[in-house]
C-alpha cells in the first residue's frame, strides 16, 4: 500500500510542476513538487528500496 502511495506521490510532483509552469506560477508549482518528491523518497526509503 505504502508503494502505491510513493507511486502516486512521484506522478502528483511531476503534474503539480507542469501545472504550475504552464500557468505562470512556477514557484508554486516547484514548491508542490519538491514537497511531495520528498514524501515519496522517505515512503520509498521507508520501504528498503
Amino acid at each position: 500500500m505504502l508503494k502505491r502511495i510513493a507511486d502516486w506521490l512521484e506522478k502528483v510532483s511531476v503534474a503539480a510542476f507542469a501545472v504550475g509552469l504552464f500557468q505562470g506560477q512556477w514557484a508554486w508549482g516547484l514548491a508542490v513538487a519538491f514537497a511531495t518528491l520528498f514524501g515519496s523518497l522517505l515512503l520509498t526509503r521507508k520501504l528498503g528500496g
